[in-house]
């Protein structure tokens, strides 16, 4: 092989690889992280609706957060909303980790046109 198909052949595994990643983590958020975030959403809401919260409009509260209260009474609702915020938080590294792939792979591609 010569050294100009070497470097091409390089430059497909590094393409493949990329979208390996992104498929790889699409498919874990789609898959798996997805409906543990909903699932926990819901239930978030159930219990802020048994409460009579989540029907105010923003801004419009005077004195003390009853969400902070809710927090701080109801040890249940304080550990879903900190396992909603985790899936959430890993959902949202899988969507970077797939924008990234993506564009490094799409500026590989641009980068290996030669003309237009």
């Amino acid at each position: 092989m010569t050294r100009t198909e070497e470097c091409l052949l390089c430059k497909h595994k590094t393409q493949l690889t990329l979208l390996l990643l992104s498929l790889t983590l699409a498919t874990i958020n789609a898959r798996w992280l997805e409906a543990r975030t909903t699932a926990t959403m819901w239930a978030l809401q159930s219990i802020e609706k048994e409460r009579g919260l989540g029907t105010e409009v923003p801004g419009s509260l005077q004195g003390p957060d009853p969400y902070r209260q809710l927090r701080e009474k109801d040890p249940k609702y304080s550990a879903l909303r900190q396992k909603f915020f985790y899936y959430h938080g890993l959902s949202s590294l899988c969507n970077l980790g797939c924008l990234l792939s993506n564009g490094l792979c799409l500026v590989g591609l641009a980068l290996g046109l030669r003309s237009l």
